[in-house]
């Protein structure tokens, strides 16, 4: 008995055995018709099965493992593009949204809250049209240091400025220290060379770019921009001033202005050791009814430009010379205390009683206080004084 002889083709059909079909075995007998035919299919099936195995490439039509990544990155690479990393997952993209599935319409409804620009134009139109806001504050500390030092500290809870274009811009937790003694003209510095017994200016300024500074300047109307900044930078003119001694270092005095207030501190060893004198000594001439009044020049202790008001206190006695008998006024319309018109400040003294030493706040109505004296006993110091705005 022998194997079928296979040959490696697929035969189109099976040959059927009929009834009248002699049997017949032996390579060409009948009997071994189909099974043959069979046979060839199988042999066939297992060589083509065997070329598909054996090919490197057997479905050219479908991609392989490496060309379906590379397609996959070049899909995901154009759907990212430049995206940066922190928002190239759907991830990320969904925390950036807050993870709000209504994002457009929460956007939408912020949107609608918003002023138009016809609302934005009319509300900067009347801020415009408004007076120009010299400086607002809130809980405002001015302090120089005084003991033989050039500091001067500055503390706020909130101050606004306005720059060039008559914007404003509100800032909090203000804790600025200017060096009187720095580079000029740098931030946190004075703005010129100092002179001895000159008043100088505290300025705030601010800059996107630079945050926000303090300077000393000698004007209060047109200052000179730090290094870094411009003129037209937002800034604000705080109230008082500092005042340099007159020493040959030009410390800065110790001095004190809370809100619109300022008053010198005397303070033992330090260069502020007593109140300023305006004016000592016998002046004009006092009388109880029709005095001659000596003007005293408030400019070199005050900024009589803003002050409202002074704060000043007389003596008939100081430092232990003659008394004095002696009048002050805002004003020389002024008469004696014993007239219809008496001055704001008066005191009757003679030899040998006890002297009187006055304070009093006097409004300014001018640069000028007006003094009538007898003795030598007399003296006006300077406690400090008031800010207009």
């Amino acid at each position: 008995m022998t194997n079928l002889v296979e040959t490696d083709e697929f035969t189109a059909g099976i040959y059927q055995l009929e009834i009248a079909d002699a049997p017949e075995g032996g390579v060409l007998g009948i009997d071994n018709v189909p099974p043959r035919q069979l046979a060839n299919r199988t042999l066939w099936l297992k060589n083509r099965l065997a070329e598909h195995s054996a090919a490197v490439d057997p479905h050219p039509q479908y991609m392989t493992a490496s060309e379906s990544d590379a397609v996959i990155a070049a899909a995901i690479a154009a759907l990212v593009g430049s995206t940066p990393a922190a928002l190239d997952t759907l991830n990320e993209l969904a925390a950036a949204l807050g993870n709000d599935p209504n994002f457009a319409a929460s956007l939408n409804s912020a949107i609608a809250a918003r002023l138009t620009q016809a609302q934005a134009d009319e509300l900067y139109a009347t801020i415009g049209s408004a007076a120009s806001v010299v400086g607002k504050f809130r809980n405002l500390k001015i302090d120089a240091i005084g003991l033989n030092n050039y500091n001067c500290v500055i503390t706020a809870d909130e101050v606004v400025l306005e720059n060039g274009t008559n914007k404003y811009i509100t800032l909090r937790a203000v804790n600025k220290t200017i060096n009187a003694n720095g580079v000029v003209g740098d931030p946190l510095s004075i703005m010129s060379a100092r002179a001895a017994s000159t008043l100088y200016f505290r300025w705030l300024w601010y800059s996107v770019a630079n945050g926000l500074t303090a300077t000393l300047d000698a004007s209060s109307i047109a200052p000179t921009a730090p290094a870094g900044y411009i003129a037209g930078d937002y800034k604000m003119l705080l109230p008082g001033a500092c005042r340099t001694d007159s020493s040959g270092n030009t410390y800065l005095m110790q001095t004190s202005t809370v809100g619109l207030r300022t008053k010198f501190v005397p303070l033992a060893g330090s260069n502020t050791t007593a109140l300023l004198v305006a004016a000592n000594g016998a002046l004009g001439t006092f009388s109880q009814t029709a005095p001659t009044w000596a003007s005293v020049s408030l400019g070199s202790f005050i900024p009589v430009s803003r002050a409202a008001s002074v704060d000043v206190t007389a003596s008939a006695e100081f430092n232990g010379l003659a008394a004095s008998s002696y009048l002050v006024s805002s004003s020389n319309v002024y008469a004696g205390p014993r007239s219809a018109c008496p001055p704001v400040i008066g005191s009757n003294n003679s030899v040998g009683q006890t002297a009187d030493t006055i304070s009093g706040t006097i409004m300014l109505e001018s640069s000028n206080l007006y003094v009538a004296s007898n003795n030598t006993g007399f003296a006006l110091q300077i406690i400090g004084w008031e800010d207009k705005d």
